[in-house]
């Protein structure tokens, strides 16, 4: 089947028609191969992806092999595209590895997701392709590869092997459990290319997903990356598109100059039912087009939504009546009869909806979560929806026992004449109510106006809400204006603090600091992450889009799309929380969808504050991400038809950690504010009064501040502390060093 209303299409067509080929081996005479190791790679003329002949591979009891190339040259070119077709019918425990050469076979860099642009499982598995990369090849079976089982796969190692005069590229097949084959077939490898360009990009497809209801018109979202590479800042990207409905569109798209990939998003409204043949056509600097060419098949006929609600059942009833509690962001699953699939999370209410016309059944899945304990309705998990539309398809779940409050908090209002929104998130992913009080410290270069709810109190810089019952998500607003000595460069904090009985799950979440840097004029739609810069390989990222709409009237409806990196492990995805109700879809190829419908935001010109909006997620990084890969990503935010505003490229490199050691034996560590100008305060759980001492150390390792104390906190002053990083020590008498970590003075 063709592309349907919410199944995304991601094809990797690459037109190498007018740039220049650098290496080639077709495999029907084997010259410029050369095969090693114990069995090692031969010509096979069983299968082939072309021709008729292909090579393939057979090693030993704790052997490798490997299928080397000849040396070739790559200068001139700072775009370097490597391509082959393969089948690796490799057992799981093995690995078949990719490696490049710049210095003709002295040294070797093994390719990475970092490098990698096809659509395998490539770098779920470590970086290494087996069985396991692509379905088709029957993972976990002894079976004979046919040749319907080829794929295309496609690296481009620019990075790697630009500009180089002695590049080699090598495949090495690794037996790694001592078994040998086990039974396996091994490697295969066809249609070996490597094409370059000095100017140079490449038509990665297009990804489209209907975002309307099952009627028309019906609205998509065209979703094109393009890969690039030997671009400068003022260089731009030609794109034609020919929707097929007699409408196309030309404009130009500004190359990422920090990364190897442009995002493109474009919104098209189809009228009518039909079949629409899409062509879609980009040219690099040097006149080279790349062209993509499929058909969408718009029918709503046969659309129908999927819709439930995912809730705590107290009573146990299977029916979400009085007490139960909406499971706010729990994330699902589904698949399709033709094997396409996605993921999608409850909104704000506990509530999703698909809007589907795949070939039925349908299998929906509640995926399971720390939090859910148990499944009470349905009797079984998946749901399978047989008709379309269905409705009331719910999730009735019990909930693991305990609680974990935590808070969030967001800052509109940087640039230096505005006034200062600042948003208060409180939640509880468990389902036993708690309530506490919510404290939002403000930084002291604010004033405070007013906040909403009321029922708070004010005591100097802090603002408290008690009483707040941390169930599902609940908004606090604060609104605020700088002092008269705030100039650019100011770096304004607020610290959230959520104060709850004992026995939070996870207390390291009850506090958290928000950093942003007074301004001039800049976009409003940006995305920002945190950490802001280098990473380790356990990181965490936290991403934030944030939108205005700056047009002159209000918008019903605000889409982002968010093309994730290859590195983000996508099935660690959470939602943390947005400015409105919105729902989320998770597409093949790591697209990450928001639709806010009936927003109803107004202009900037009408309501200054209320115009904004934002979504917040964290993700963590794919198990084996290498140090020195660069993590990017930005989004496009489409406000009701308009062209779509791209956001700035977030970039995080991971390094090697520095060696500072932030462990927390007891994981009820608290510093707030962090970072401080005045003061701050490290808090800990000290049931039993036991004597503890703090040490404080600057940047040379020279102790600059000693405490000691039986209670459960100590106030650090500025004094005579002066700007920068500073290290601590927390040590017990009775266990010793318990943590280690950083504080920053500003």
């Amino acid at each position: 089947m063709k592309t349907l209303l919410t199944l995304i299409t991601f094809i990797f067509i690459f037109n190498y028609a007018k740039s220049q080929s650098l290496f080639h081996e077709d495999f029907e005479n084997p010259d410029s191969v050369v095969s090693s190791g114990n069995i090692g790679f031969a010509q096979c003329t069983r299968i082939a992806a072309g021709g008729n002949a292909c090579d393939s591979s057979s090693y030993g009891v704790g052997d490798s092999c490997y299928l080397t190339t000849i040396s070739f040259s790559t200068v001139g070119n700072s775009s370097v595209i490597l391509s082959f077709d393969q089948i690796a019918k490799i057992e799981f425990f093995d690995q078949g590895i990719v490696q490049v050469s710049s210095d003709g076979g002295i040294t070797w860099t093994k390719l990475t997701s970092a490098q990698y642009v096809g659509t395998s499982n490539f770098g779920n598995q470590g970086n290494k392709f087996t069985e396991a990369a692509y379905t088709t090849w029957e993972p976990a079976t002894i079976s004979t590869p046919q040749n319907t089982w080829w794929k295309k796969d496609v690296f481009d190692i620019s990075v790697v092997a630009a500009n180089s005069s002695n590049v080699m590229i090598r495949f090495k097949m690794q037996d790694l459990n001592s078994n040998g084959m086990g039974g396996r077939t091994g490697w295969y490898i066809d249609n070996l290319q490597v094409n370059g360009s000095f100017f140079n990009v490449y038509n990665n497809g297009a990804s489209r997903n209907g975002l309307s209801a099952c009627n028309v018109p019906q609205l998509y979202v065209f979703n094109t990356i393009i890969l690039q590479a030997g671009y400068s800042y003022n260089d731009s990207v030609p794109v034609y598109i020919d929707f097929g409905d007699g409408t196309d569109t030309n404009f130009y798209a500004p190359p990422d100059t920090l990364n190897f990939y442009t995002n493109i998003g474009i919104l098209h409204y189809y009228a009518l039912n039909g079949s629409y043949p899409i062509f879609q056509s980009i040219t690099d600097l040097l006149g080279n087009a790349s062209n993509y060419i499929d058909t969408l098949v718009v029918d709503s006929s046969i659309c129908g939504n999927i819709t439930g609600k995912v809730y705590w059942d107290k009573n146990a009833n299977c029916i979400y009546d009085t007490g139960d509690l909406p499971v706010t962001y729990a994330p699902l699953f589904f698949t399709t009869n033709n094997g396409s699939g996605g993921s999608l999370f409850t909104d704000i209410n506990g509530d999703y909806i698909l809007h589907e016309n795949s070939p039925l059944p349908y299998h929906l899945s509640l995926l399971s979560t720390p939090f859910i304990s148990s499944m009470i309705c349905p009797a079984s998990n998946p749901i399978i929806i047989s008709s379309l539309p269905s409705y009331n398809n719910d999730f009735a779940v019990a909930c693991t026992p305990g609680f974990d409050n935590y808070v969030d908090g967001y800052l509109w209002g940087m640039r230096l004449i505005s006034p200062v929104r600042i948003s208060a998130m409180s939640r509880n992913d468990y389902c036993q109510v708690d309530s506490g009080y919510l404290k939002v410290v403000l930084d002291n270069k604010l004033n405070f106006n007013f906040a909403y709810p009321t029922g708070y109190t004010l005591n100097g810089d802090t603002v408290t809400w008690s009483n707040v019952m941390f169930d599902t998500y609940r908004y606090h607003y604060i609104n605020s204006s700088k002092k008269p000595t705030v100039v650019l460069g100011d770096t304004i904090c607020i610290t959230y603090i959520a104060e709850t009985l004992p026995g939070d799950l996870n207390p390291s979440n009850n506090i958290v600091t928000i950093c942003r840097e007074v301004n001039n004029s800049i976009d409003p739609n940006y995305k920002e992450v945190n950490p802001p810069s280098t990473i380790d390989t356990n990181a965490t990222l936290d991403y934030t889009i944030h939108f205005q709409n700056t047009g002159n009237d209000t918008a019903y409806q605000v889409i982002i799309t968010d093309t994730l990196d290859a590195n983000l492990d996508v099935s660690s995805l959470r939602i943390n929380g947005g400015s409105h109700n919105f729902s989320t879809n998770v597409y093949p190829n790591n697209l990450l969808v928001f639709t806010f419908n009936n927003i109803m935001l107004p202009d900037s010109g009408a309501n200054q504050l209320a115009s904004n909006g934002f979504v917040s997620y964290s993700i963590k990084l794919k198990p084996a991400t290498a140090v020195g890969t660069h993590i990017y990503n930005n989004s496009m935010i489409f406000f009701d038809s308009n062209q779509p505003v791209k956001t700035n490229t977030t970039d995080n490199l991971i390094v090697i950690p520095n060696g500072i050691s932030e462990s927390n034996k007891s994981n009820k560590i608290f510093v707030y504010p962090n970072p401080f100008n005045d003061f701050t305060t490290i808090a800990f759980e000290n049931p039993n009064s036991e004597k503890y001492s703090l040490s404080i150390y600057d940047v040379t390792g020279k102790t600059v501040q000693t405490y000691s104390s039986n209670q459960n906190s100590f106030k650090i002053s500025k004094n005579k502390l002066s700007t920068g990083l500073y290290f601590y020590s927390l040590k017990s008498e009775k266990e010793g060093i318990i943590y280690n970590g950083k504080m920053m003075v500003y």
